[in-house]
């Protein structure tokens, strides 16, 4: 039937039929028109078996046919050509797709045109792309089932694909090959989930962006695009962060993901990966910036210092405002070790030395320095690192060879596999004081941290919060603190002063120690 036209038509009467047996493979149709009045009863045409369409499908030609119906029943539909449903006037035609997959596995352009909802969407296709017509209609390819990319682009211009099933598995993640030139909408579980949004564009291609909002989310959907247009700097520099990273170079030079979300006041949490490609200005460190409406670009949440330029990652943001931007901010540095906190605590015939890491990147290990009168340090010990992960990993040291009544500095040498190389802030302990545990949580925090200190008997304390600069913030404690925990809380942009780095000092009976805490907005 090469090239040629089936078709399936009636007059004024009511005229439903079927469509049986083998349409498939070598039995395949070329073009399939579906012309059929808007009678009382039906005037349908009703698929029994899947169907190969290798040519053009029409459900409708002109008016006299407006209204008619194609039930698909639940089978699967491959069209190599267009796919037209008359939209032009009421009553329109109808293609029921409840329960059925509409595959497009065409070789030359496709195009789309139908005002009603699909069920299952398979893009299986090797030319330029499915375009979507404009029309009345807003949302101009609605999916109630799952949207599948193995190959092709499905383009939309001005209109969308909207995705209104809320399972996370509704769109998959697409690939180099195949995703949405365009704006693909998604509707969200209030339970949460992983939501892959795989757009881009032609100058850029595929740019898949994800939102993971956990097992909590309070917003209904959202509408996301990639642009070919890549931010400028920021002004001010954005951090530090993540041990070093400033990031002032040019952003990555790809584009920037927008989003418009409904409602815009959704405040739940979610972390974010951005699977980067077909960018030329890389540098060692990165993380994704978000710009709210007409706000400036920020860092909001936490960075995850092991992810990769392909997918890289940061938690903790609560805003996704009418319209958000996503982009890359970069920075010289990389990203080794985000080291949490540092202490040392001295026992009965030892000082324990613990620090935590958040994450870490290409780390072989840390050495451990000792020092009874700075600046001079020697070496003690060895950790092997964690190598690359976005877990947090704790660590621990037992210095034995500690003699009582001596005041014993210690410091970190965090080494790299390529042998770059970070040093930590100092802490101190002596055997025979005063032991005490420092802490903070949460940390990295948003607004306020809770700073901890519990103390093994009645003591004096000072507690302290310096900037990274070594300049006084807060004094938060200074005098007798009994046995036992104590807790206060701290926020530097609540006294004036920017998210960055702060360093909390605890002396506790002339016995210092030192935490570092991060704030992130």
């Amino acid at each position: 039937m090469s090239n040629s036209t089936l078709l399936m038509q009636s007059d004024s009467v009511l005229q439903n039929q079927t469509m049986t047996g083998g349409m498939t493979g070598s039995n395949k149709f070329w073009h399939l028109t579906v012309n059929k009045p808007s009678t009382a009863g039906g005037n349908t045409v009703l698929l029994n078996n899947d169907i190969d369409n290798f040519g053009d499908f029409n459900l409708g030609t002109s008016a006299t046919y407006a209204g008619g119906i194609l039930n698909a029943n639940g089978k699967h539909h491959r069209v190599g050509g267009h796919f037209n449903v008359r939209y032009a006037s009421l009553p329109f035609a109808v293609y029921n797709a409840a329960g059925s997959t509409l595959e497009f596995n065409g070789a030359a352009a496709q195009n789309y045109f139908n005002p009603g909802t699909l069920h299952n969407v398979l893009l299986n296709h090797t030319g330029t792309g499915v375009t979507l017509g404009n029309s009345t209609v807003t949302d101009w390819m609605t999916v109630a089932g799952v949207l599948t990319f193995n190959q092709g682009k499905m383009i939309t211009g001005a209109n969308r694909v909207n995705v209104i099933n809320t399972a996370p598995a509704s769109v998959t993640a697409g690939n180099a090959a195949s995703f949405v030139d365009g704006n693909l909408k998604r509707a969200f579980a209030p339970s949460g989930g992983s939501y892959d949004f795989p757009v881009g564009t032609l100058l850029r291609g595929y740019q898949r962006i994800n939102y993971n909002f956990g097992s909590v989310n309070d917003r209904l959907n959202a509408t996301v695009w990639f642009s070919n247009s890549a931010p400028a700097t920021p002004a001010p520099f954005l951090g530090p962060e993540c041990v070093t990273a400033l990031y002032d170079q040019a952003p990555l030079n790809h584009g920037t993901w927008y989003a418009q979300t409904t409602p815009s006041t959704g405040s739940a949490l979610y972390s974010v990966t951005a699977h980067n490609s077909n960018y030329t200005n890389a540098m060692s460190g990165y993380t994704v910036m978000v710009k709210h409406n007409t706000a400036a670009w920020g860092l909001e949440g936490s960075c995850l210092a092991a992810s990769p330029i392909t997918a890289v990652q940061r938690s903790g943001l609560s805003m996704m405002s009418a319209t958000s931007q996503f982009a890359i901010a970069q920075a010289l540095s990389p990203l080794p070790v985000e080291l949490l906190s540092f202490t040392a605590k001295a026992h009965q015939k030892f000082i324990r030395l613990n620090w935590i890491t958040g994450s870490e990147v290409n780390n072989h290990g840390f050495e451990i320095h000792r020092s009874s009168s700075p600046p001079e340090f020697q070496y003690l010990g060895w950790r092997p690192g964690a190598g690359t992960t976005s877990q947090e990993t704790r660590y621990e040291f037992d210095d034995f060879d500690a003699k009582p009544g001596v005041l014993y500095y210690y410091k970190l040498r965090q080494i790299d596999f390529d042998g770059q190389t970070e040093w930590s802030e100092n802490v101190a302990a002596r055997i025979g004081e005063s032991g005490f545990i420092l802490s903070a949580l949460p940390n990295p925090y948003s607004g306020f941290s809770n700073i901890s200190i519990q103390v093994e008997k009645s003591s004096e304390v000072k507690l302290e919060v310096f900037s990274k600069l070594g300049q006084l913030v807060e004094v938060l404690h200074d005098g007798h603190l009994e046995d036992g925990f104590h807790t206060y809380e701290f926020g530097a942009s609540k006294l004036g002063y920017p998210a960055g780095v702060y360093i909390i000092k605890a002396t506790v009976d002339g016995q210092p120690s030192y935490l570092r805490l991060i704030e992130t907005d």
